[in-house]
């Protein structure tokens, strides 16, 4: 399955193993859609630190941006093996704006959408818990996993992370900036847009 369908609900149990699955495998790539990139303070799933979005509509991009986040208190110690990944210190984001304040202008761009990431489960797992820990109602969206994608594209590649496939799709990347993971993922998926895409 290469698609996913979210619907969430007032009353949704959130989980962070897999997001649910609908068995209808799609027959073409969508032309309007958002790729959305999370990055995270630490291992937690609602501690996002930054957030980067890609806009695509009839089959172009026509916005990417990325917004730097203050981690809840709750959830705002550092992991220096984070920082290591994506560079984003809490010096950085000390004057940054909450989660809350920086949904408010993307989730209306998500809602009623495709959401598309590299690597879906992760990313809409922070989505759905840095969502429930500030009571924020939650989106309707149809998902796709450009990862999974892959997979099934280039079979013959070792692994199918976002830098390896960008490589293979001579996509530049600036590897775990939340906005290039963002269009990266964009890029990715309006490259195989002419790709058969098996039932």
């Amino acid at each position: 399955m290469l698609e996913d369908e979210i619907s969430w609900g007032d009353d949704s149990e959130i989980v962070e193993s897999r997001p649910m699955r609908i068995y209808n495998p799609i027959e073409s790539i969508p032309q309007d859609f958002v790729a959305i990139d999370f990055e995270t303070a630490n291992a937690k799933h609602c501690s996002p630190c930054s957030v980067g979005i890609a806009i695509v509509r009839r089959g172009k991009i026509i916005d990417s941006f990325q917004r730097l986040i203050k981690p809840h208190e709750d959830y705002a110690e550092f992991n220096p093996r984070n920082v290591g990944i994506h560079g984003i210190t809490p010096k950085m984001v000390e004057n940054a704006l909450c989660f809350n304040e920086v949904m408010r202008d993307i989730l209306p761009i998500i809602n009623d959408n495709v959401l598309v990431a590299h690597n879906m489960v992760f990313d809409c797992s922070v989505l759905c818990h840095t969502l429930d820990l500030y009571e924020l109602p939650k989106p309707t969206c149809r998902t796709l996993c450009t990862c999974n994608l892959s997979r099934i594209v280039f079979p013959e590649l070792s692994c199918h992370r976002l830098n390896v496939v960008s490589s293979q799709l001579q996509i530049d990347l600036e590897h775990h900036n939340a906005a290039s993971d963002a269009l990266a993922c964009a890029n990715i998926l309006l490259s195989l847009s002419d790709s058969v895409i098996p039932e």
